[in-house]
């Protein structure tokens, strides 16, 4: 299967600055988009936060170490599908440890929407 891609980005009418990150592996038919929850401070950050870590644990990390909850016997696309939710997982805890540390992002998040082919 072919897939082509593109990304684009835009701060809209709202705001003054963009809270929008994304992704595209062409490589891995993977692709990211995340939005900073608006009103809220640090979106841009925690969407960033997001994009990196879910790049970053599907192309790098050692799943074995991640302690997945699945049956190898279960096929590709179960485990698939576990490793995209451990990205996540990983993503929102690393945000919520970032805003711990800066008073000044606290509450921040985002939104996620991944998909890995």
């Amino acid at each position: 299967m072919r897939i082509t891609s593109c990304g684009m980005t835009d701060v809209g009418v709202k705001r003054t600055n963009n809270e929008d990150n994304y992704l595209i592996n062409d490589e891995m038919n993977l692709f990211v988009v995340c939005d900073g929850m608006g009103g809220h401070v640090g979106g841009e950050f925690a969407s960033a936060i997001a994009v990196n870590t879910i790049e970053e644990v599907l192309t790098s990390v050692d799943l074995e170490d991640a302690n997945l909850d699945v049956d190898p016997d279960d096929g590709p696309v179960e485990l698939t599908r576990e490793r995209l939710r451990y990205s996540i997982r990983l993503a929102g805890k690393r945000i919520y440890e970032k805003a711990d540390e800066e008073p000044e992002d606290k509450g921040m998040g985002t939104t996620a929407v991944a998909i890995l082919v």
